[in-house]
């Protein structure tokens, strides 16, 4: 028993030291968003709506015409995403696709 809960708090310890945290740990710090006021934004032809602020996150739909925007996104690499409703939820638009 003596040697078990040595073994446990050596692999607790181990895990500490090497970061090993839970994956939901990590998910709320991929980006933050706060709302703003709704405001209509205009954006390039063929402008990618995302899943999540993240340019590897899935593309749920393309757009080309103006879309109401009730808040700003900023993710882990310091990138500007403003979010919009979709359809049960969100979707978010990269800042570089916008034009006025």
């Amino acid at each position: 028993m003596k040697g078990t809960l040595k073994a446990l708090l050596v692999t607790t310890a181990v895990a500490a030291a090497v970061g090993i945290t839970p994956a939901t740990a990590n998910a709320a710090a991929d980006w933050s968003c706060r709302s703003i006021a709704n405001q209509y934004m205009y954006f390039k032809p063929d402008t990618p709506l995302h899943a999540k602020p993240l340019g590897s996150s899935q593309v749920y739909a393309t757009f080309s015409s103006p879309q109401l925007i009730d808040g700003s996104c900023v993710n882990k690499y310091g990138k500007q995403w403003w979010r919009t409703g979709w359809s049960s939820g969100y979707g978010y638009i990269y800042d570089g696709y916008r034009t006025g």
